[in-house]
């Protein structure tokens, strides 16, 4: 359902299967611990999702503004087919979107941002 890595101070979340209603509650105490770690950003990666309802999107908007409100840096990657048509019920305009891992974490050397590949 949910599990990170880092690569240097970069931590990358991988989400998988469902983020509904169901997975909400496990997913979010997992994302509270890591805010309370010291990464200099974070990738969302997206690509074994199967399914997100309004639940999982609610959450994932609630993780960006935390994030936001730390003034940390967020930016998600490999949007599936699913999550491409739901991409507009998430508030995207302060956040990149990548299509692949190598690329959101080649932003984070680069210091690019907002600006959707």
């Amino acid at each position: 359902m949910i599990s990170h890595y880092t690569r240097g101070n970069i931590c990358i979340i991988s989400l998988k299967d469902r983020i509904t209603l169901d997975e909400t509650s496990e997913i979010e105490l997992y994302l509270t611990a890591l805010l309370n770690m010291d990464f200099d950003g974070f990738i969302l990666n997206f690509e074994q999702v199967i399914h997100i309802d309004s639940s999982g999107i609610g959450l994932i908007t609630a993780f960006a503004r935390k994030l936001m409100k730390q003034e940390e840096r967020l930016v998600f990657c490999r949007f599936n087919r699913i999550l491409t048509e739901m991409k507009s019920a998430i508030p995207m305009e302060a956040f990149s979107v990548y299509d692949t891992e190598e690329e959101a974490l080649t932003s984070f050397q680069s210091g690019l941002h907002r600006e959707e590949k």
